[in-house]
């Protein structure tokens, strides 16, 4: 994967504008002209950009950028992606039964214990690693 080029040159007076404040503000033809004659000569930086703003960037569906989003942090599936071994889509829509665990609820929990049963759970997950 390329790396993605950054400046050296910081200024500290740029201003930073958020892509949902260009999404959501309201402002007229000209003010938006303006804007983005602002961000394209780099008076403005876009920090934050929507997944629509950044799918369009990028030449990508918008769906196609959520499911990036969701493998973002994860580098064994990005990896796995990267290589072709497994498509976007698929790794995005895979949960781990631990990711699963810490999104359940209390309830969800309590039903686990309940359907499982203690000594199941005690004897496949907990006393193996004791």
């Amino acid at each position: 994967m390329g790396t993605i080029y950054t400046s050296q040159v910081r200024d500290v007076k740029l201003t930073r504008i958020t892509g949902r404040n260009v999404a959501h503000a309201r402002r007229t033809a000209v003010e938006r002209a303006l804007l983005a004659a602002d961000l394209h000569l780099g008076l403005y930086a876009l920090v934050k950009p929507t997944i629509g703003q950044a799918a369009d960037l990028l030449k990508v569906c918008p769906a196609y950028v959520a499911a990036a989003k969701a493998i973002a942090h994860d580098e064994k599936a990005r990896g796995a992606v990267i290589s072709g071994r497994v498509p976007l889509v698929v790794a995005a829509w895979s949960e781990s039964l631990t990711d699963h665990y810490l999104r359940a609820s209390p309830a969800e929990r309590i039903n686990l214990t309940q359907t499982a049963g203690v000594d199941h759970l005690w004897d496949e997950l907990i006393a193996p690693v004791l």
